[in-house]
């Protein structure tokens, strides 16, 4: 055997191996495609679940105006968030229609004599009266439910 054959054998078994390595690795991409795959699936189905989950608990508040027993926490939670939201809802059209220019309703700065807009003189105020807390009641949904 000569040289060459030696050289000829040598890059064969090199082209071998290098060809191997090439054909692992596209494997194993592939592998983590599928994998990548099948976790955004899992997920995707998680979150169906999850939605359900909200719907069903969204649906047994709604219909049970007392809270059953074991529940008065979450009830209670849960009121208790939307009275707060309600009046940070309030506070916030509070603060819209105090920004507001009655006549056409562009911005106007607090103290601003006339209206940037259409300028109308604006009513000012010598102090704005402090936001006073708003007192939530409780609606019950179970005949609006029912009738649904």
């Amino acid at each position: 055997m000569g040289f060459f054959d030696k050289v000829k054998d040598t890059a064969g078994s090199a082209m071998a191996a290098l060809s191997d390595a090439a054909k692992d690795v596209s494997d194993k991409g592939k592998e983590m495609t599928e994998k990548a795959r099948i976790n955004k699936a899992i997920k995707t189905e998680e979150t169906k679940i999850n939605n359900l989950y909200m719907i069903i608990g969204q649906k047994f508040f709604n219909q049970n105006a007392a809270a059953p027993a074991g529940f008065e926490d979450q009830f209670n939670g849960i009121r208790n968030a939307q009275a707060e939201i309600e009046k940070l809802q309030k506070d916030l059209d509070g603060m819209a229609a105090a920004s507001a220019c009655p006549n056409c309703g562009a911005k106007v700065n607090p103290g601003q004599p006339f209206c940037q807009g259409c300028g109308a003189k604006l009513t000012v105020d010598a102090a704005p009266a402090p936001a006073q807390p708003v007192q939530a009641e409780v609606v019950d949904t179970t005949a609006t439910e029912k009738a649904e």
